[in-house]
């Protein structure tokens, strides 16, 4: 909880450092660090949300030993210092948080935000998602739900030695949803979404096609 927003910003600053190509580095010149998306999965979209303005409560700031969390802890001037305006958008999917993640914290996200999420979620849990989504009020954001999905609508194929134990597949295997077709929808949503709002291209129209009729449901609500 507490490391993963501080690595976050850490590989945001070594990407800056290699494209500035001193010394010279394989990213020189490829990567704009002022034109940043941060994306993750599950206690990765945790830290993306962190990182992005969305400070913890002191019920987090209890869960870590000697108070360390407090430097990410809404209202804590060393957590508003720490605010990178290279973040431009975040993608979460399933983000975990709910505990940790108050009314007032999610204020703070100002950046676009793209939330993914099944509706059948009880790990991120769906009602935290759909949550952090309506109280986010100053972010531009969206919600794309996968209809009765759980929380695997992000995992990656299944590794073969995954596959011979029920308990060690099941972590990766969506039990509704194909996970190519996931990750095919993801693949889609995201690009347009970033698109949108790291290069300004007109893709909105790649935003329309998400209907019950696909078994996805995608809102919007412009920020405050």
């Amino acid at each position: 909880m507490l490391n993963r927003p501080l690595d976050d910003l850490f590989v945001l600053n070594t990407l800056a450092k290699m494209n500035a190509g001193n010394p010279p580095t394989f990213l020189a010149g490829l990567v704009d660090a002022n034109k940043t998306a941060v994306v993750g999965y599950s206690m990765g979209g945790y830290g993306a949300l962190n990182v992005a303005g969305v400070g913890v409560n002191q019920a987090a700031v209890n869960m870590v030993p000697g108070g360390q969390l407090a430097i990410r802890q809404t209202g804590n001037p060393a957590y508003a210092a720490s605010s990178d305006p290279r973040i431009r958008a975040i993608v979460a999917l399933a983000p975990w948080g709910g505990p940790v993640f108050d009314a007032e914290g999610l204020k703070g996200l100002k950046v676009p935000a793209l939330f993914i999420v099944g509706s059948a979620d009880t790990v991120a849990g769906y009602a935290n998602v759909q949550r952090f989504f309506e109280q986010a009020i100053h972010s531009d954001r969206y919600l794309l739900v996968f209809q009765n999905g759980a929380h695997n609508i992000a995992v990656n194929p299944t590794p073969l030695i995954a596959t011979t134990r029920l308990p060690d597949y099941q972590h990766y295997q969506e039990p509704v949803w194909d996970n190519t077709r996931c990750n095919n929808l993801n693949q889609h949503i995201i690009t347009a979404f970033l698109g949108i709002q790291l290069k300004g291209l007109a893709y909105q129209s790649y935003l329309d096609v998400a209907t019950p009729a696909l078994g996805l449901e995608l809102s919007h609500r412009a920020s405050q």
